[in-house]
């Protein structure tokens, strides 16, 4: 299969996947209130994700789950786990 995709070229076409997933990244973070019981690290490991892809876009979708999610005490746990957090969050 590598040497197919290296016969395609596939190697110039990996900077507009990157573009892409910088682009669409923070749409596929998952939302905290959909996640199922307490387990949020799914959407801390996915937020980890976006912060190293789209970082102003990862900081806007923290800035909406500390408004709207701000009594989910394992969502924080999980967040400050993964050193997504400041440490007065």
């Amino acid at each position: 299969m590598h040497e197919a995709l290296e016969r395609l070229g596939a190697h110039r076409l990996l900077p507009d996947v990157i573009a892409a997933w910088q682009r669409q990244v923070a749409s596929l973070v998952p939302d905290p209130g959909r996640a199922t019981g307490s387990k949020y690290e799914p959407c801390a490991e996915w937020l980890a994700l976006a912060r190293e892809l789209d970082p102003s876009a990862a900081a806007r979708l923290l800035g909406t789950w500390r408004r709207e999610h701000k009594l989910k005490r394992n969502l924080w746990k999980a967040l400050r786990s993964r050193g997504l957090l400041a440490g007065g969050d």
